[in-house]
């Protein structure tokens, strides 16, 4: 018999490769067919790049080859293309091994960890920007 904790962490790791598989074929896509503007509602309200700032570019810079691009782009892209792989190959793996690829996904631990480096770079990015060094794209 399944337990109910069985069954929650199942639909968790499956919705999490749902979302994987979203974040993929829609940074391909884009990577194919390339939009020209700005859909940032921070940057429009602020004229500040928000903390995920370059997400969708350093996803299509990592389908189009250039890893270097990715990271200048956004530092955390690598990472969410990696994370988004394992989620997605998650969906193909027997029960037990699915569950244990995604459990750590969902701790505060790993949440709260995220968020605070994605701020701390955030924080590097826009030091860098405003003492003129152009490293970081934005």
């Amino acid at each position: 018999m399944v337990s109910q904790d069985e069954k929650y962490q199942t639909q968790r790791s499956f919705w999490t490769g749902i979302a994987g598989v979203m974040v993929l074929l829609g940074s391909l896509a884009l990577s194919l067919h390339p939009i020209d503007y700005n859909i940032c509602l921070f940057h429009k309200l602020t004229g500040m790049p928000c903390p995920g700032c370059g997400l969708t570019r350093s996803l299509i810079a990592i389908w189009q080859g250039y890893p270097i691009r990715s990271f200048r782009f956004q530092p955390l892209g690598i990472p969410l293309f990696s994370l988004c792989a394992i989620s997605l190959a998650g969906l193909f793996a027997p029960r037990p091994i699915r569950n244990r690829l995604t459990a750590g996904l969902f701790t505060m631990r790993f949440l709260g960890s995220a968020t605070i480096t994605l701020f701390i770079i955030w924080i590097i990015r826009l030091t860098f920007h405003f003492v003129g060094n152009r490293f970081f794209l934005w």
